[in-house]
């Protein structure tokens, strides 16, 4: 090809980079790697590594995510990826990837380096093979560094609601807005799945209503999925419906959690919970 038309590396370059020198600022790299080095292990640099990284990225810089897992193994079948964006401390997909391991491969993603930490520390306590974990802004992450059609599920639990402005109605200063919600539909796979859980009914509605009217060429870009096991019907906003009470396997809930929302319940400040699944058009 001539030569302005190769694929240009650096943007990849640069965030290998700075992946790897994250890790070694706030993860401990270099004190692995010395360790290694120490224990007769294999001795790696942190270019070495870096190179390593390059191979988990396309050249505009978009994660390869099935080359993670797929690092070691022998399995030629690729299995579902489940992602679970604002993941927090990590408690929830912890468990999830423990009941699921040799069936999915796991993601999180979460904002706060602080609660990334304590998810990389439970994944490595747990020796799961089958979660990765990415720190990042989702909007930013979805829309710049993750491939089309690559997830199978993604799961969002009890989100933020958008703080509300008096008269002038909605703040949009909240993450599942309609453009983030595309973007999620841009890295589902065909037939894949949204599960957003929450014990906020009214955030529950407006999610509802904005599924609804979420379209691409005049297409609607999700519908309702009534999960296979009897599930309450609450009500149904504009086609969209909010079911009542907890998701299960089949909306990607294949474990019960731990997490800070569950405890406030077995505390005994009991709230109802709500759940939209929908599937990719």
């Amino acid at each position: 090809a001539p030569q302005d038309q190769k694929p240009q590396r650096h943007e990849a370059e640069t965030m290998a980079r700075e992946l790897v020198g994250a890790l070694r600022t706030s993860y401990g790299l270099s004190v692995i790697l010395k360790r290694l080095a120490t224990e007769g292990g294999a001795r790696i640099s942190e270019d070495e590594m870096t190179q390593e990284v390059l191979k988990l990225l396309t050249s505009k810089g978009r994660l390869k995510l099935k080359n993670v897992f797929q690092r070691g193994s022998s399995k030629s079948e690729e299995p579902p990826l489940m992602l679970e964006i604002c993941s927090g401390s990590g408690e929830w997909a912890v468990a999830q990837a423990k009941a699921d391991q040799g069936k999915s491969n796991w993601v999180t993603l979460e904002l706060r380096a602080d609660r990334v930490y304590h998810t990389f520390t439970r994944m490595a306590m747990e020796n799961l093979a089958n979660l990765s974990i990415i720190c990042g802004d989702a909007f930013k992450v979805l829309g710049d560094h993750m491939l089309a059609g690559s997830v199978t599920q993604v799961m969002i639990n009890f989100p933020e609601p958008p703080l509300w402005s008096g008269a002038d109605g909605e703040s949009r200063l909240h993450l599942l807005t309609p453009e983030f919600l595309m973007l999620v539909h841009k890295v589902l796979k065909p037939n894949g799945s949204i599960t957003i859980f929450s014990d906020n009914l009214p955030y529950t509605k407006a999610l509802a209503k904005t599924f609804s009217a979420l379209k691409a060429d005049g297409q609607q870009c999700f519908e309702t999925h009534a999960p296979s096991k009897s599930r309450v019907l609450h009500q149904e906003i504009e086609g969209v419906a909010v079911f009542e009470g907890t998701p299960g396997q089949e909306c990607g809930h294949k474990a019960p959690s731990t997490s800070y929302f569950d405890r406030l319940w077995s505390n005994g400040k009991h709230t109802k919970r709500y759940f939209l699944f929908l599937k990719k058009l």
